[in-house]
């Protein structure tokens, strides 16, 4: 199996300045490539958009694109047969990029990125602290639901184009509930009409990596954690 790897982005490793520290990467790079593991891509931070309601703080466009290029010369040194992907920011249904970053981002750093990453979920379970389209069979497979993916993948493939031409786009994260899934909704048969959906569209557009949220655990697993057998 190839390994994708998210680096952390957030407030931890940072100066008194506010700048990205890479010392605790570089390390863990270095290990994964002495060890000759198959970490294929290292992506820079995780929903950069979402930062507010993760952390309590904003990092700005201007600032990840300057931490981006610090972990381009990082991943150049240590691992340059890697490929460095992200912003790995979230669309919300019907909201999208609710804070406009990869319009603010992508002139400033989409020239850094071997893949543009972005994430995406139809709906969102009742876990979630903010809402836009609440989960539920009928809504994951309304056909206007699933085309959704369209609208949102026009954006970061356009941007793509204008600002890092010839760098391909990654779904880097999705699954049919954001914030965990929603019990008998996600972990049912029904999610995977709304699973073959999706994959096929965004193949039919040449996106040619989905990320799925996820194999095991909560209730948008693959697989149940006690029997294994597909749930």
């Amino acid at each position: 199996l190839d390994l994708f790897f998210t680096l952390n982005v957030g407030p931890g490793p940072r100066d008194e300045s506010g700048d990205w520290i890479p010392d605790n990467s570089r390390e863990l790079m270095e290990y994964a490539v002495d060890r000759g593991d198959p970490v294929v891509m290292w992506e820079l931070g995780n929903e950069i958009n979402g930062f507010l309601l993760a952390h309590g703080s904003i990092l700005s466009a201007e600032d990840y694109a300057n931490d981006l290029a610090t972990a381009r010369a990082l991943v150049d040194d240590v691992a340059p047969s890697a490929l460095l992907t992200g912003p790995s920011s979230a669309y919300w249904p019907e909201i999208g990029d609710m804070t406009s970053f990869y319009p603010t981002f992508m002139p400033l750093g989409g020239h850094l990125l071997d893949a543009v990453t972005w994430h995406y979920y139809p709906m969102q379970s009742h876990r979630c602290p903010v809402v836009s389209r609440s989960a539920g069979p009928e809504v994951m497979l309304d056909p206007v639901n699933l085309d959704e993916v369209h609208i949102w993948s026009d954006e970061v493939e356009g941007l793509a184009a204008e600002h890092a031409p010839g760098v391909p786009v990654w779904l880097g994260e999705s699954g049919n509930a954001q914030c965990g899934g929603e019990p008998g909704v996600s972990d049912t048969w029904a999610g995977t009409f709304w699973w073959l959906d999706q994959l096929g569209l965004l193949a039919m557009r040449g996106q040619p990596v989905v990320v799925r949220q996820t194999l095991s655990r909560s209730d948008y697993g693959l697989v149940d954690d006690v029997t294994m057998e597909p749930n």
